[in-house]
């Protein structure tokens, strides 16, 4: 009773009461009038995002050689067409090995064979060599391996000398954000300046 008593008090005509009230009749009208057609374009402009970033084709180098049965020679690493210059470095792996493909646990002494490098290529620490000019798309290095051949017979029967190269690119050009090339800044080894 208090409450009426109160609502009494402030004396609201009968019209000024039916305009409040028509008022928030086209307020909740157009509140559920909107309403829907957002729900409705949000529902049919939402959901997933395909990602429609492409990586670019992985070209693995290939090596090239000539090998007439006991000499190797003009070992060479293609790039492949990677649309881009790279930087090269390669692996040398010598072992004995038999015609199934197993390994000697015995590797090979350096006087156990000859080798000789090609111009360009240079040993890091690791015992790997990195080839100091950047090559093209679809092109190849100089020669790795300029000759090798075995200058002394396996330790045991069945086996062979097995020359193997291994080899990885990278890009060669630009620089991250620290100024390293991505040879700096992958393999750690820097790229002679050239000009």
């Amino acid at each position: 009773m208090r409450f009426l008593n109160q609502w009494n008090k402030y004396k609201i005509s009968d019209h000024k009461k039916t305009m409040l009230l028509a008022a928030l009749a086209m307020a909740s009208l157009m509140m559920v009038l909107s309403v829907g057609p957002v729900y409705a374009y949000l529902k049919m402009t939402s959901g997933p995002t395909v990602n429609t970033f492409q990586a670019a084709p992985s070209v693995a180098p290939t090596i090239s050689e000539s090998f007439d049965n006991t000499t190797k020679t003009n070992v060479c690493v293609n790039v492949g067409n990677t649309g881009y210059s790279v930087y090269v470095r390669a692996k040398i792996i010598i072992t004995w090995k038999d015609s199934a493909g197993n390994v000697l646990a015995t590797a090979p002494k350096s006087d156990e064979y000859s080798l000789s490098l090609g111009s360009n290529w240079s040993q890091g620490s690791e015992g790997i060599y990195y080839y100091s000019l950047p090559v093209t798309s679809g092109n190849s290095t100089g020669p790795l391996i300029v000759s090798c051949t075995a200058t002394a017979p396996a330790p045991e029967a069945g086996y062979s000398l097995s020359v193997e190269v291994v080899a990885q690119t990278i890009q060669a050009e630009g620089k991250n954000e620290d100024g390293k090339s991505a040879a700096e800044d992958a393999w750690g080894w820097t790229p002679p300046t050239t000009g």
